[in-house]
């Protein structure tokens, strides 16, 4: 759960609630709730086994030169979906998935970490959206 996911689950359960009034209890009420939860899951590295939180990959400077960036990931275990959101200055934004997958990397091995033979979707604002090797539950 979200930070955002658990204000909006406490406001939709308290309908008297008057947010602007008490945005702070709302706030510890939300920070309660994902203290609650545990520790978020994170994907796993397919290529070394390490649980990461975010990815290396590389953006271009205004200065013309490119530098390398750690980005935080979110993971949806139920979907396998590992996304990340960068700027459209991202290096590897106009590239194919293939090349696309050489520039993003583990923290730890520097190598793509998840299913090569994915896709790699692309949205605006750059989200750019990864699958690990888990089987998917059927749709319904």
């Amino acid at each position: 759960m979200t930070y955002r996911e658990a204000i909006e689950w406490f406001v939709s359960r308290h309908e008297s609630f008057a947010l602007s009034d008490k945005c702070a209890e709302a706030e510890q009420l939300a920070i309660n709730a994902l203290i609650s939860q545990g520790e978020p899951e994170y994907p796993i590295c397919e290529c070394c086994g390490k649980k990461i939180d975010h990815i290396n990959t590389s953006v271009f400077n205004y200065d013309g030169t490119d530098s390398d960036h750690s980005i935080p990931v979110t993971y949806e275990p139920v979907s396998g979906c590992v996304s990340f959101t960068t700027a459209p200055n991202w290096t590897d934004y106009d590239l194919t998935d293939e090349e696309r997958k050489e520039g993003i990397r583990c923290p730890y091995c520097g190598k793509y970490p998840f299913d090569k033979e994915c896709e790699i979707e692309l949205y605006e604002p750059v989200e750019v959206m990864m699958w690990v090797t888990k089987e998917k539950p059927e749709e319904p």
